[in-house]
């Protein structure tokens, strides 16, 4: 492929296979080691796969953790849960739980966070009023950064200047479309 050589069919915009993932990592301005800014980085991300699950109508049980080191090894783990989720708080939490795992060897200079095991959102109401409350709230919330643009409502430990105001690479391009959000 890097010398314009490949055999694969052409596949059509809108006839790209479904989706395996949903997944968006960042590479960090700087070398960072503090873990609390780290998590950071890994709300910010959860966030952002939620919504473009939430958005595209998926659901998923496997949530990958990606980092890399200043020297460029990289490394992921993953976990398997058994429900299936698209709210990136719980993205975060599954995220971080195995973040909280790892013994960090250096400084990390990318984190990409991503979802699998996807399956389309049946839509069903949940049991709880809990539950309930808050799918309405992350509907309320989709629909005003809709209408006004990317994350002009989100957490408020999001807010701090130091995040990355774009992210590279999303793991997936839902009907053909490559977001950057």
């Amino acid at each position: 492929m890097g010398l314009g050589q490949d055999d694969r069919p052409v596949v059509p915009i809108g006839n790209e296979p479904e989706a395996k993932s949903i997944g968006h990592s960042m590479t960090i301005e700087r070398d960072v080691s503090r873990l609390d800014e780290i998590e950071q980085h890994l709300l910010d991300l959860s966030e952002r796969v939620g919504w473009r699950a939430r958005r595209n109508g998926f659901g998923g049980n496997v949530v990958t953790l990606t980092l890399r080191y200043a020297d460029f090894q990289t490394f992921s783990r993953r976990h398997r849960i058994k429900t299936f989720l698209n709210d990136g708080l719980e993205i975060y939490l599954e995220a971080r739980r195995i973040f909280r795992t790892l013994r960090l060897q250096q400084a990390v200079r990318l984190v990409g966070v991503s979802l699998s095991g996807l399956i389309p959102d049946t839509g069903q109401i949940p049991l709880f009023e809990s539950y309930q409350r808050r799918r309405r709230l992350l509907a309320v919330m989709d629909g005003i950064n809709d209408r006004f643009g990317d994350r002009t409502v989100r957490w408020s430990t999001l807010i701090s200047g130091h995040l990355h105001k774009t992210v590279i690479s999303p793991a997936w391009r839902p009907k053909g479309i490559r977001e950057y959000h």
